[in-house]
C-alpha cells in the first residue's frame, strides 16, 4: 500500500522548483519523515533536501 504525506505550511515560495522526484520508503523511513516533518515544522521535501545536501557533501563523486 502506497502512502503520501502532504503537509502544507500555507507560505508562498519565492523560489518556486518544478522538478518532481517520487520516492517510495518503507513504512519505517515514512514514520521517521512524518516524526521529523511534524517535530521541525518542515516539509518532506525540505527534510529530503537536506538530506541530499549532506550526501553530496559527504561522499566522494564519480
Amino acid at each position: 500500500m502506497e502512502t503520501k504525506v502532504i503537509v502544507q505550511s500555507g507560505k508562498k515560495n519565492k523560489k518556486p522548483r518544478y522538478n518532481v522526484v517520487s520516492l517510495r520508503v518503507s513504512e519505517e523511513e515514512r514514520r521517521y519523515l512524518e516524526a521529523q516533518i511534524v517535530g521541525e515544522k518542515k516539509s518532506v521535501s525540505d527534510v529530503m533536501r537536506e538530506a541530499l545536501t549532506f550526501y553530496s557533501s559527504h561522499c566522494k563523486h564519480a
